[in-house]
């Protein structure tokens, strides 16, 4: 008898950051590539500005049938009345969190 042994996850995320050059607003989307994964899994966005403030946190259901796809993520204004190249040079994190929040 075999024995199917369970593969475990992996995943290549990717942040893409597009700024509407009329507006300032910038629109984030994650690309998640790999194998596996939870069914009540979350994408979580945090926005940690130079002195190592969080400028900006939000989360957003991670549905498997986003994997191998680009994923939106809400759109934003900078934070702070800062310019939209400023933003962009600070840190960016983002995990894939399970139901219970861990990343």
């Amino acid at each position: 008898m075999r024995w199917r042994q369970r593969q475990p996850s992996a995943w290549k995320l990717t942040l893409l950051v597009r700024v509407d050059e009329a507006s300032g607003r910038l629109h984030p989307a994650v690309q998640i590539r790999g194998r596996g994964g939870s069914e009540q899994a979350r994408v979580r966005l945090e926005l940690i500005d130079g002195e190592e403030r969080v400028r900006l946190a939000c989360k957003r259901p991670f549905p498997p049938r986003a994997f191998n796809g680009e994923l939106a993520l809400p759109a934003f204004d900078p934070p702070g009345g800062v310019s939209p190249a400023e933003t962009l040079g600070w840190h960016w994190d983002v995990a894939i969190e399970d139901q219970r929040g861990a990343g």
